[in-house]
C-alpha cells in the first residue's frame, strides 16, 4: 500500500482493517478545536498535545537548496498553520542556522522519498509554540557556525513557548549540545517531548537550562556523548523539571546530571558502558550544585533503572531527596528496562524511510559494546528517489487518496476531520488508512523482494479484479519488477460498485561481495580476511562476521556471501597461498684449532 549570529552570542503506511462510515463535511476550525488531541497516535510525554500544522496549508520542499523557493528554509520561515512535506530526499547543506519564529507547523520528514532528509552545516532553532518535528536528521558538523546545537528550542525575554514534540529524529555532531532547551529572563519553555530519537557523538547530549519545565525524554538512544545525558539546570521552585523514561544511555563519561533543587523522574532506563570509554562519575545520576535552585525542593523519583557496570544509582547529594512516587507525570506507561533493547533498537531514530549508515553504526556499536566518544564523523550518502504523484498538491499522494476513497483533484479534502480528531492528511502522515465504505478491495501488504525475484500479488474483498500497470485481470498476479513500483487493483463488487487499493513492491538490489585480494602467508602463520559489500556475511567456514582469522596448512580458497536487506550476493573467493618453510642445512659440525678459520656453507 502507499503509504542571526547575535542569537548564538547571547547564548512511512500500515494497513488497518477498519473503516469509517461518515458524511463528509468541510470544517472551519482553530487550533483550540483540537484541545487534548494527541499530536499523532504514538505521541507521549508533556509535548504530546501539540497540534502542529493541523488544518492549515501544505508547503512542499521541492529542492535541496539552502534558501529560495521550494527550500526547507522558506517553508520553516513561513507563517500560519502549515504542514511541511517533501518531494525530494537527500542532504541539505545549510549556509547558516535556521531560526524558526512562527509556530503551528508540522515538519514531516517521513514524506521524503529515497532515504529521507539530512541537515548539515547549521542548526535549527525553534523560537515558537505548537510544533511537531518527525523523521529528520540534524547533523550540523564542523562546517556549522561556532556554538551551534543540532536542534535548539529557545524563548527570548517575554516569549513563552509550549507544546513541542520531536519524534524519530537523529541528532549528532553539534559543537554544543545535540538538543538544547532554554529561556531567557521573563521567558519560558514548557511541555516538550523528545522521543524515539538518537542523540549521539557530541560533547553534550542534551541540556535544559533556565526557565524550562515539564520536559519528557522518552525512548531515546543516547550514544557516545561525553556528558549531559541529560542535564537540567536552574530549576524553578514549585515546578516540575523533567522525566527521563525508557531510554538507552550508552558510552558516556558522565550520564544524568540534575542541578540540586530539581524535581525529576528517572524511570526504567538502561545505562550501558562502552568498552572504549571510561566512566568518570561514580553514579549514573549525579546531583550538582552548578546551576542549583532551592536545594530543599529537590525531589528525585528514581526507579527501575539498569546501571552501567561499576556505577551506583545516585550520588550522596541526591540520597536525602529520594521519593517513592513522581512529583508529576505525563502519564507514560513505562516498560521494564530489560525489555528496552528489544523494543527500541529496531525503531529508534530516523528509521523511516531508511536508516542511514551513521545510525546503523551507532546501533551496532551499542549491541557490540564498543565505540568511542566522538564529535564528528563521515557523512552518509542520502539517496533521492521519485516522489509519488500528488495532482492536487494537498500533501497526500494520488495512489493513497485513491486507495482511501478521496478525490485527487480536491486539495481541501486533506483537512476533513475524522471521528478520532485527525485530518485526512494526518492519516497519511501517521501511516493510517481510511476506507470509504463497506465494499473495499484489499491489495495485501506491501512487499519487499530482491532484484530478479518474482512475487505474487493477491487481492481480496471483491468479485473481480483489474491490476495496473498492465491491465491484468485476476485476483492473483505474478510480477517481476526491476525497480520499486506501486501496483493498483480495482475491484468490482457484487452490487456493481468499485473500489481501489494499492500495494508497493520494493526491489532491493543484489549486493556484490568482495572477499579482498588473494594473499600469501608462510606455513604456520595466520591471517585476517575481511569482506565488504553487505551488512552481514556468510563464509564457507560457517562464520558470519565481517572479518575472520584463518591459519591453513595448505593453499586454501575461502568464499564469502554478502547479505543486505535480505538479499544474498554471489560468492566471492579469496585464495590464501601457503608457502612452505625452507629446509636450511648449515652443514656438519666441525672442530678447528685455536687461531684457525673455517668457512661455513649453508
Amino acid at each position: 500500500m502507499i503509504v542571526p549570529n547575535l542569537r548564538m552570542d547571547s547564548y512511512g503506511i500500515l494497513k488497518n482493517n477498519f473503516f469509517y462510515l461518515f458524511i463528509a463535511a468541510f470544517f472551519c476550525f482553530t487550533t483550540n478545536s483540537f484541545t487534548q488531541q494527541l499530536a499523532f497516535p504514538t505521541a507521549e510525554g508533556f509535548g504530546k498535545y501539540a497540534s502542529g500544522g493541523r488544518g492549515g496549508s501544505v508547503i512542499k520542499v521541492t529542492n535541496l537548496n539552502d534558501s529560495g523557493p521550494g527550500s526547507l528554509r522558506n517553508a520553516l520561515l513561513a507563517s500560519g498553520p502549515r504542514t511541511i512535506v517533501f518531494e525530494v530526499g537527500g542532504t541539505i547543506n545549510l549556509a547558516g542556522n535556521i531560526y524558526v519564529t512562527n509556530g503551528d507547523f508540522t515538519l514531516a520528514g517521513q514524506t521524503a522519498p529515497g532515504d529521507g532528509i539530512l541537515l548539515k552545516g547549521g542548526m535549527v532553532e525553534v523560537e515558537a509554540s505548537n510544533v511537531i518535528i518527525r523523521y529528520i536528521r540534524f547533523r550540523p558538523g564542523p562546517s556549522a557556525p561556532s556554538g551551534a546545537d543540532a536542534l535548539n528550542i529557545t524563548a527570548w525575554s517575554g516569549q513563552h513557548h509550549e507544546n513541542i514534540i520531536i519524534d524519530h529524529c537523529s541528532l549528532s555532531w553539534a559543537s554544543d549540545e545535540n538538543f538544547d532547551i532554554r529561556a531567557l529572563p521573563n521567558g519560558s519553555v514548557k511541555n516538550v517531548t523528545i522521543q524515539n530519537s538518537i542523540m549521539a557523538e557530541c560533547g553534550y547530549g542534551s541540556l535544559a537550562a533556565e526557565r524550562t519545565t515539564n520536559l519528557t525524554y522518552y525512548r531515546n538512544l543516547y550514544a557516545h556523548n561525553s556528558e549531559r545525558n541529560t542535564r537540567k539546570g536552574y530549576p524553578i521552585p514549585g515546578t516540575f523539571d523533567f522525566e527521563l523514561i525508557n531510554n538507552l544511555i550508552y558510552g558516556f563519561r558522565y550520564a544524568t546530571v540534575p542541578s540540586m533543587g530539581a524535581k525529576f523522574t528517572v524511570l526504567n532506563n538502561k545505562y550501558k558502558k562502552s568498552s572504549q570509554t571510561t566512566i568518570m562519575g561514580g553514579s549514573v545520576i549525579e546531583g550538582t550544585t552548578g546551576g542549583q535552585g532551592q536545594v530543599s525542593e529537590t525531589y528525585a523519583y528514581i526507579s527501575g533503572n539498569i546501571l552501567a557496570q561499576g556505577t551506583t544509582q545516585n550520588n550522596s547529594a541526591i540520597s536525602p531527596y529520594l521519593q517513592s512516587s513522581p512529583y508529576a507525570s505525563s502519564g507514560i506507561q513505562a516498560i521494564d528496562a530489560n525489555q528496552l533493547e528489544a523494543s527500541l533498537l529496531d525503531d529508534v531514530g530516523v528509521s523511516y524511510p531508511a536508516r542511514d549508515d551513521v545510525d546503523i553504526r551507532l546501533i551496532n556499536q551499542y549491541i557490540n559494546g564498543n565505540g568511542s566518544l566522538a564529535t564528528s564523523g563521515t557523512y552518509p550518502t542520502i539517496q533521492n528517489d521519485t516522489a509519488p504523484v500528488d495532482t492536487d498538491d494537498d500533501g497526500m499522494p494520488d495512489a493513497w487518496e485513491i486507495a482511501n476513497g478521496l478525490n485527487i483533484n480536491d486539495p481541501s479534502d486533506r483537512n476533513i476531520v475524522q471521528p478520532d480528531g485527525y485530518t485526512n492528511l494526518e492519516y497519511y502522515l501517521n501511516f493510517m488508512t481510511l476506507a470509504s465504505g463497506a465494499n473495499q478491495v484489499n491489495a495485501g501488504d506491501d512487499l519487499t523482494i530482491c532484484e530478479g525475484e518474482t512475487t505474487t500479488l493477491t487481492a481480496t474483498g471483491a468479485d473481480s479484479y483489474i491490476w495496473t500497470p498492465g491491465n491484468i485481470s485476476g485476483a492473483s498476479i505474478d510480477v517481476n519488477p526491476s525497480s520499486n513500483i506501486t501496483y493498483t487493483v480495482t475491484g468490482t463488487h457484487s452490487d456493481g460498485s468499485t473500489s481501489t487499493d494499492a500495494v508497493v513492491v520494493t526491489v532491493n538490489p543484489i549486493p556484490v561481495a568482495n572477499a579482498g585480494g588473494d594473499v600469501e602467508i608462510c606455513q604456520g602463520q595466520s591471517i585476517t580476511l575481511t569482506a565488504s559489500g553487505g551488512t552481514s556475511y556468510l563464509w564457507n567456514t560457517g562464520q558470519t562476521s565481517e572479518s575472520i582469522t584463518v591459519n591453513p596448512n595448505t593453499t586454501t580458497t575461502y568464499s564469502v556471501q554478502a547479505i543486505q536487506n535480505g538479499c544474498n550476493s554471489e560468492l566471492d573467493e579469496v585464495v590464501v597461498t601457503v608457502n612452505p618453510l625452507p629446509n636450511v642445512d648449515a652443514g656438519l659440525d666441525v672442530t678447528i684449532n685455536y687461531g684457525e678459520s673455517y668457512e661455513l656453507t649453508a
